[in-house]
C-alpha cells in the first residue's frame, strides 16, 4: 500500500475543512449504491461515474488504514499493560513487535533520524 505524502494529506485536510468522518455504516452504504449502480448500468455523468468508480479502492483504502490503526493500537497497549505487569519492554521491542505485524515504518524512522540530526546541528550553531 503506498502512502499519501505530507503535502497530499495537508491538501485533502484542507479540501474536506468542515466535513465529518462517515459512520462505518455510511461507508458501507456508499460501496452498496456503487454496486447497485454497476449492477443495473446507469449511465451517469462521467464525473460521477468516476467518483463511484474510485469507491471501492478509496473504501479499500479505508480498510487498510482502519486494520493497520487497529494494529498498531494494539500492539502499543499490550506492551504498555506487559510492563505495567512487571515486564521491561524497551522502544526498541516496541519497533520489532510494529515490524511483527507487517507494518513498515522505515520511512518515518528515516524521517525522525533526520530530525534529530537537524535538531542536533542547530545547537551546535
Amino acid at each position: 500500500m503506498s502512502w499519501m505524502t505530507p503535502e497530499q494529506r495537508d491538501e485533502l485536510r484542507d479540501a474536506l475543512a468542515g466535513v465529518h468522518p462517515a459512520a462505518p455504516d455510511l461507508v458501507f452504504d456508499a460501496l452498496r449504491a456503487h454496486r447497485a449502480s454497476r449492477a443495473y448500468q446507469f449511465t451517469q455523468a462521467p464525473v460521477t461515474q468516476r467518483a463511484l468508480d474510485a469507491l471501492p479502492p478509496v473504501t479499500r483504502q479505508l480498510l487498510n488504514l482502519e486494520t493497520e490503526y487497529a494494529t498498531l493500537r494494539s500492539t502499543v497497549a499490550r506492551l504498555v499493560v506487559a510492563n505495567n505487569r512487571g515486564d521491561d519492554y524497551s522502544l526498541s521491542d516496541l519497533a520489532w513487535e510494529i515490524q511483527q505485524t507487517g507494518v513498515d515504518l522505515k520511512s518515518e524512522y528515516a524521517d525522525a533520524e533526520g530530525l534529530a540530526l537537524a535538531a542536533e546541528q542547530e545547537s551546535q550553531l
